[in-house]
């Protein structure tokens, strides 16, 4: 039998021997590793190409690369931020150049893409920032989303005359594009196609298209003129917007719609509206500061104009008013900013949004019998409104309509209205009367935040929802009746208003 003492010397002899075995197995380890590294290294070395199945799928390290006749295709990511490139030749042979191919390779500074060529994949050459020229064969049939976006110094583009479409952001944000040729035959742009592009001067728009999507041309602050082809139907939100340069337009005949802010912030001093045209968006021509003789060849009845389509012009800054409101054919678009009294027309069914957003001398309105809506933002910020009466059969009332009304002091509300939108009265700081509608159901967010004259509320029957922090800061409220079972968090609906009491019953 062994004594407890040679049991214990025993077991500190195996621990020597493993610890001696574990260190060797680290350095075994770590050599492995060095070895691995030195030959990784020499399998990939510091330049080159890789081809698989006629497809150029990676290359690496290279300045100048000639590739050879045997690739069909440059697949996608293969020349990816290779920042060293700053020539490539691509053979006749290549069909096609694969999405992200020549990514983010800052140094090239030009590419002559064979005959041959059919497609060219999306973002393709996106960030190559020196690139000047852009060679596009004839056998072209696909430019890619965003192909050349931020080609920071392309100047000229010559789109080849098989392209039907132009994808969105082809060309966007090339600072320095000056011209664009685009063929006969092409037929559609899409959203932000040539768009950023502060230099760009010339771009000729063929009879051919068909369609034009939003911003297609927007902030080019350089293009001074454009000729909209016969067939176009739409011109799309911000299609030319921020063209601070822009002195002419031609719209078509065929032309039905021009969608919110699609000249915003244009340079032209005179536009025609053609006879086929039946809605003209908010903001559509907003901002046009030069803007002064607007000739319409034909506006009815049916002719829907948004309120701000041309607010900030000396167009509706001359156009003539009643009842302290603008009018063109049957849509109120803008009012008299020295009116203290305001009628609006008997046949206006809806206050369109921020018609009166600012008035500071406005002290009183009279509404029509047949109001149906009041929109978002109509008397934002009316600083000098002291009253209104909200007749019967509005509906709805938008959020912020009355915001920041702080001379307002009495609101009488329809027995129409059920709900009380968001930040409807928000900020309304001298209201003191309210005159609640018995149909009442829901008060949402913010509806009288910081109106801190309200002293006393008891409200309907039947509203069944206070939102979150409705009342919030109407600091002077002292007493509060609500209807039992309402819905709405105690310490929230009526969040800062000091050491209110609410009552329910």
């Amino acid at each position: 039998m062994r004594s407890e003492e040679d049991i214990l010397e025993l077991n500190r002899g195996v621990g020597r021997i493993l610890g001696r075995g574990c260190l060797v197995s680290v350095f075994i380890v770590c050599l492995c590793v060095g070895i691995l590294r030195l030959w990784t290294y020499v399998r990939e070395p510091r330049q080159g190409i890789i081809i698989e199945n006629g497809t150029l799928v990676r290359a690496w390290g290279m300045q100048y690369v000639e590739i050879p006749d045997e690739v069909v295709e440059i697949g996608a990511d293969a020349f990816a931020n290779c920042t060293e490139l700053v020539e490539v030749k691509i053979p006749d042979s290549v069909r096609a150049i694969g999405d992200g191919a020549f990514f983010n390779c800052g140094l090239l500074d030009y590419v002559e893409i064979p005959e041959g060529v059919e497609r060219i994949g999306e973002r393709a050459f996106l960030c190559c920032s020196n690139l000047k020229r852009a060679s596009l064969p004839e056998t072209l049939q696909e430019i890619g989303y965003g192909c050349f976006e931020r080609c920071y110094s392309l100047k000229e583009v010559r789109i080849p005359s098989n392209i039907q479409e132009l994808y969105s952001r082809s060309f966007h944000y090339c600072t320095n594009l000056e011209r664009v040729i685009l063929p006969d035959g092409i037929k559609k742009l899409h959203a932000d196609a040539i768009s950023k592009c502060p230099k760009l001067r010339e771009i000729n728009l063929p009879d051919t298209i068909e369609e034009m999507g939003d911003q297609v041309f927007y902030q080019n602050e350089s293009l001074e003129g454009l000729v909209i082809p016969e067939g176009i139907l739409t011109l799309g939100e911000r299609f030319c917007s921020g063209c601070v340069s822009l002195k002419t337009v031609t719209l078509p005949e065929t032309l039905t719609e021009l969608e919110a802010g699609a000249f915003y912030g244009c340079g032209m001093r005179s536009i025609a509206i053609p006879e086929s045209v039946v809605k003209i968006g908010n903001g559509a021509f907003g901002d046009c500061t030069r803007l002064r003789d607007v000739m319409f060849h034909k506006l009815d009845d049916e002719v829907e104009i948004g309120s701000s389509a041309f607010q900030g012009t000396v167009f509706l800054e001359e156009l003539e008013s009643e009842g302290g409101c603008k009018y063109l054919g049957r849509n109120l678009v803008g009012c008299d900013r020295n009116a203290e009294w305001i009628q609006v027309a008997d046949w206006v069914q809806c206050i369109p949004q921020d018609v009166f957003t600012g008035h500071n001398v406005v002290r009183g309105i009279e509404f029509p019998a047949g109001l149906k809506r009041i929109e978002e933002h109509a008397f934002r910020q009316c600083g000098r409104l002291e009253s209104i009466y909200i007749p019967e059969g509005v509906e709805d009332i938008g959020m912020w309509a009355f915001e920041g009304c702080s001379g307002l002091k009495s609101v009488s509300l329809p027995d129409s209205l059920e709900e009380i939108d968001a930040c409807v009265f928000r900020g309304c700081s001298s209201l003191k009367e309210i005159t609640w509608p018995p149909g009442l159901k829901e008060i949402h967010l913010h509806a009288f935040a910081g109106c801190k004259s309200l002293e006393f509320i008891e409200l309907p029957g039947g509203v069944e929802y206070i939102g979150e922090e409705a009342f919030l800061d109407c600091e002077n409220l002292k007493r509060v009746i609500i209807p039992e079972g309402v819905k709405m968090k105690r310490g929230e609906a009526f969040k800062n208003c000091g050491g209110v009491e609410i009552i329910s019953k």
